[in-house]
């Protein structure tokens, strides 16, 4: 009988990892419209890892960091918000979070908990991933609300235009920007000349 919860967590990260291939490859296609060199997008990326380093330090979400620091708000249609259930995506501040319950709750209850969370918590992958892009731009470059929305809306053409497929994704950037996303397992992300 498969482990639940192993599965949960594991559709979960498939969610967050295919979400990782489609949306930065798109922000690379819309910062390339405006003519960004790939120096400048390795600063963005860079931006985004340290930003995702720290936020798995603090106990509040990106999405409520984004709300904060640049006034956009991120949260899906039909979505309650719920920042402390945001902290799942978060690492050690999720951990804390799971110990915190796991001593107050009976663990069926607890497993059953953290099974539901971890299903809720797809709804948010993509919110999540845009908030720290939105948070990144604002930070090194100032963004606000207005650009945040039209870089948003460029990104989610592009990504609808490729229906959601990295592969296509792949092949724009090589054909119109002349540079891939590589990806190694376990590392950061970067963007490469293809030549």
């Amino acid at each position: 009988m498969a482990d639940a919860l192993k599965e949960a967590r594991k559709k979960l990260d498939n969610e967050a990892n295919k979400q990782i291939e489609i949306i930065f490859r798109a922000l690379a296609l819309a910062l390339g419209e405006d003519g960004w060199s790939i120096k400048r997008l390795e600063k963005v990326a860079n931006e985004i890892h340290d930003f995702v380093e720290e936020i798995g330090k603090v106990d509040k979400s990106v999405v409520q960091i984004c709300e904060e620091e640049t006034g956009v708000c991120l949260i899906p249609e039909g979505i309650d918000k719920s920042w402390e259930e945001l902290t799942y995506l978060n690492g050690e501040a999720w951990d804390k979070y799971l110990e915190k319950y796991s001593k107050t709750m009976k663990p069926k209850i607890f497993r059953a908990y953290a099974i539901r969370a971890s299903q809720k918590m797809i709804d948010w992958v993509r919110p999540q991933f845009y908030a720290s892009i939105i948070i990144a731009m604002h930070r090194l470059y100032g963004y606000g609300p207005e650009r945040a929305a039209r870089l948003y809306a460029r990104m989610h053409m592009i990504e609808k235009a490729a229906d959601m497929d990295y592969k296509k994704l792949d092949e724009w950037l090589i054909n119109k920007r002349h540079i891939k996303m590589v990806r190694p397992a376990g590392e950061r992300f970067y963007f490469e000349v293809v030549k």
